[in-house]
């Protein structure tokens, strides 16, 4: 085994740290996904399921029983125009989001961006082994803030 071998192999070298911490955040990542796909639906979504419930509420409370045939499909048909518009609407308005911008809202999350951290490489001082042990101790840190990191929250303000 060669020497960079054997140092990438060891736990604590960085890029055993980083490739550890990448291949953990996969179900993080997806989970954040899930939660950005039911803020968006929710966002742009929300006067379908307005238009929907109007509906349900006046054939409860017995509102076409109350009027004429031709009131009741006068506002049939308002109901199916305000139902498609708002349902094109919404169709319009959603975006699916994508991998990077879960990544992103994952690592605006945590303190430091460890997500950001562990993608970036050392700009400057690669040849002065202190500046190397303290970005080493950097990346450790970060992989070490990602081990117990689950999922964020949908934001549905």
């Amino acid at each position: 085994m060669t020497r960079n071998a054997a140092r990438r192999s060891d736990p604590d070298h960085p890029d055993m740290a980083r490739s550890q911490a990448i291949g953990r955040l996969s179900r993080p990542i997806w989970l954040t996904q899930i939660g950005m796909v039911a803020e968006r639906g929710a966002q742009a979504f929300w006067p379908l399921w307005t238009v929907l419930l109007i509906v349900v509420a006046a054939l409860f409370f017995g509102l076409h029983e109350a009027g004429s045939v031709e009131l009741v499909w006068f506002g049939a048909l308002v109901a199916l125009v305000a139902i498609a518009w708002t349902g094109f609407r919404g169709i319009r308005q959603f975006r699916w989001p994508r991998r990077g911008e879960a990544v992103a809202r994952l690592d605006e999350s945590l303190p430091g961006r460890p997500i950001q951290t562990l993608a970036d490489t050392q700009a400057i001082g690669a040849a002065d082994e202190a500046s190397v042990a303290v970005w080493r101790a950097h990346v450790l840190r970060m992989a070490d803030l990602l081990r117990g990191f689950a999922r964020v929250k949908p934001d549905m303000a």
